[in-house]
């Protein structure tokens, strides 16, 4: 009898440093959201511009058509409200490709870099309420 309560007092003790399971997947990512690129094309005009934003605010912006290239950096609160919205686990959802219908005339087609990962949509009817976010504010800031 003295032998299965060791047993299992052995047993107890050493399932208490046993880890939990695995960690839960999908959390906020650690990873930081720079560089930041988002290129435009399309539209009515045939546009054909790109900014790009760092980790430390700077940005730079290139209009196309033989304009003049831009820079200038963000404030630190500027740069807070950017990383916020690009930052929200729901941006990713914003920036996927949606099916069409085919029936846009003259949309603009965006390509959104965060850090290595890269998606490319058609802005052509949806709702896309943090990456509309994310272009008022870069409107605000920036010639973008």
């Amino acid at each position: 009898m003295k032998v299965w309560i060791g047993l299992f007092l052995v047993l107890a003790v050493a399932g208490c440093g046993a880890p939990a399971g695995p960690a839960p997947v999908g959390g906020p990512s650690a990873a930081h959201p720079y560089p930041l690129t988002i290129h435009r094309t399309g539209g009515i005009g045939g546009v054909d511009q790109s900014i790009t934003i760092g980790s430390d605010g700077a940005w730079s912006y290139t209009p196309g058509r033989g304009m003049s290239a831009r820079s200038g950096t963000l404030s630190a609160a500027e740069l807070d409200q950017v990383t916020q919205t690009v930052s929200n686990p729901a941006f990713g959802a914003d920036v996927r490709p949606n099916k069409t219908d085919g029936k846009c005339a003259d949309a603009f087609n965006y390509s959104v870099s965060i850090g290595p990962e890269t998606s490319t949509f058609e802005e052509c009817g949806g709702s896309r309420p943090l990456f509309s976010a994310l272009m008022a504010l870069l409107s605000q800031y920036t010639p973008f």
